[in-house]
């Protein structure tokens, strides 16, 4: 396998974030959908990641997507999960058991950054480094 790369999704990518999705259907473990998407029924919720603050990545090996991770807003919408993602994190059938999880770590990382400097600047805060006192 290629070394990963993790790139911002493209409409045309579609397709195969859409089969990748519906590859884990049937064991129902990690989706509550019981019948298979279109890509159609999916556009919008394509539509609605901004790069900025839900983004969605797809992860590529081999000159494929091989997964993606998607950041949304938090079903609820009460005003104290502004800052609450829902995490959607999805593998191909035949890269699944290991291979993705340091992308997946890269990517949570990411996003839980992206999210302290957010709430930080909303809050005029300053990222400060704690320093260590002796003991």
């Amino acid at each position: 396998m290629d070394k990963l790369r993790v790139r911002d999704a493209r409409e045309s990518d579609l397709p195969e974030i859409v089969e990748i999705y519906n590859s884990t259907i049937p064991s129902r473990m990690v989706s509550a959908d019981t019948e298979p998407v279109t890509v159609e029924q999916r556009r919008g919720w394509f539509r609605e990641h901004d790069p900025s603050r839900r983004p969605l990545w797809v992860a590529e090996a081999d000159g494929r997507v091989i997964g993606w991770l998607s950041l949304g807003d938090f079903w609820d919408g009460r005003p104290a999960y502004h800052a609450t993602a829902e995490v959607g994190i999805y593998v191909k059938d035949g890269y699944r058991g290991g291979r993705g999880r340091p992308e997946a770590d890269r990517g949570g990382h990411r996003t839980r950054a992206r999210a302290r400097d957010r709430d930080h600047d909303r809050r005029g805060l300053r990222p400060q480094r704690a320093e260590r006192e002796a003991v």
